[in-house]
């Protein structure tokens, strides 16, 4: 791999930094970026990654809060480069930029201090950091609660729509013919373009635009091919509960938790950033295996198959790393 732009989901900066403390981390990612300097690889943080890593931090009993602490210590420091911090920002902007070709000023505001957060926590003391910045600590951990209830929310109310009998989040359980007739449709590209009508419509609510229907249908279709991945993870959890049942509310399987696993995938694409391709790090299967159906699997590796890419002796460098 050379050339690239190298992206980590959360797990990654997780299992990386376990057990590990600050100026193990620090050492660790001198290594790595030493490595991906050799190679012209890019270190890029999510938007996702985040505030994922970040809404652990606002409170010090959270289970999360020691390992998510070093996690973004380790996400900082691989991401920033001399005087730049390399962030893309949360997909809500990615689709502002696409739609009206400009940004609202509060989401970037919102982007701008989650990104330097990451930075302050990485480069600064990071328990003084994180008392210093609990009130945005708070906020983006209510963000994510946000997210996940809307996701549950709006999940439901299109189960209901497609199948009023539907319990638990399981689509057409007694009924085989319409469960089959379902599962036809995601397959379609029709479907596709539902999932990404949702998007626009979600992006462009509150603003003070018009869109007639020809730029309107543009403007999904273009949704529709960049995003690609992302719907495609879409329908597969409308798939899933068509055919054994994914309900939203289990919160002992985090199952609300799958929405940032969809912003995740808005970041594999065919597109370059500053030139490059993107390359995206997850050892979750599910994502690996949609991004091949969709034709990524190039752009979508394990944390595992990256490493030794970079020359690293995995099996005895890494011990708490696990496919």
């Amino acid at each position: 791999m050379k050339n690239i732009n190298i992206i980590f989901d959360t797990n990654a900066y997780r299992i990386l930094t376990y057990s590990l403390t600050p100026s193990q981390v620090a050492e660790l990612f001198t290594k790595i970026k030493k490595a991906e300097h050799s190679r012209n690889i890019t270190g890029l943080l999510t938007g996702v990654t985040a505030i994922e890593l970040l809404s652990h931090l606002a409170h010090k009993a959270d289970p999360g809060y020691e390992s998510c602490k070093v996690a973004t210590i380790g996400a900082g420091l691989h991401v920033t480069a001399e005087d730049q911090f390399n962030f893309i920002p949360h997909v809500a902007l990615q689709l502002q930029q696409l739609i009206f070709g400009e940004l609202d000023t509060v989401g970037v505001r919102g982007a701008q201090a989650m990104a330097g957060l990451v930075h302050k926590i990485s480069i600064g003391d990071p328990e003084e950091m994180i008392d210093l910045y609990n009130d945005d600590l708070n906020e983006f951990h209510r963000l994510v609660q946000l997210h996940k209830k809307d996701f549950i929310a709006t999940t439901q109310r299109e189960a209901l729509n497609t199948d009023p009998d539907s319990a638990s989040g399981h689509l057409f359980k007694e009924d085989k013919h319409r469960r089959q007739k379902l599962l036809k449709l995601l397959k379609t590209e029709s479907a596709m373009m539902v999932q990404a009508e949702g998007y626009f419509d979600k992006t462009v609510a509150g603003f003070p635009l018009y869109y007639n229907a020809a730029e309107k249908a543009q403007k999904i279709s273009e949704i529709a091919y960049y995003f690609k991945a992302a719907l495609t993870l879409h329908l597969k959890i409308i798939e899933r509960m068509a055919t054994n049942g994914f309900d939203m509310t289990d919160n002992k399987k985090n199952r609300a938790n799958t929405i940032f696993d969809v912003y995740q995938l808005f970041n594999v694409s065919d597109e370059t950033i500053q030139g490059k391709p993107s390359i995206f790090v997850t050892n979750d299967k599910w994502l690996i295996d949609v991004a091949t159906e969709c034709g990524f699997s190039k752009r979508v590796v394990s944390l595992r198959t990256y490493l030794d890419n970079l020359g690293f002796d995995v099996n005895n460098t890494f011990t708490n790393l696990n496919e």
